[in-house]
């Protein structure tokens, strides 16, 4: 299943505002149940964003924690849910492994996981990790 981009702004503050949230070293998770209604301003399946404030560095560095957010997220069976992935400062200097090992507790911890979906795909998540172990493009 693929993640559809959580992309208005009112759905992003009310995920923020409503949802259930949990947040570690790594990344800050706020989930919300999606209502049963289909249509083209509610497609079905998860809807996901990544926001990241200077907080947590420049252009570069907040790029590279959502970038890392997003892969981490793209390899969980998530349900219908709307998610924002929030990025911490220690974020782009993780590696991969480890945001997807904090971000997948988070989400299991939330509820937001479909433990009946089959997991992602071998080859998937043998490039991530080949992308992690690589160093990914730090400076």
């Amino acid at each position: 299943m693929t993640l559809g981009r959580l992309a208005r702004s009112a759905d992003v503050r009310r995920t923020l505002r409503a949802g259930r949230r949990r947040s570690g070293a790594l990344c800050g998770l706020h989930v919300l149940d999606r209502p049963d209604g289909r249509g083209e301003d509610r497609p079905d399946g998860p809807r996901m964003t990544a926001v990241a404030s200077r907080r947590v560095g420049d252009a570069v560095r907040r790029n590279r924690a959502k970038r890392l957010l997003r892969e981490a997220a793209r390899t969980l069976p998530w349900r219908s849910v709307d998610v924002v992935l929030v990025a911490r400062a220690a974020t782009p200097a993780a590696t991969m492994p480890a945001v997807r090992t904090e971000l997948a507790a988070h989400a299991a911890a939330l509820g937001a996981l479909d433990t009946d979906a089959p997991a992602s795909s071998g080859a998937a998540t043998a490039a991530t990790s080949a992308v992690a172990t690589s160093g990914g493009g730090r400076r």
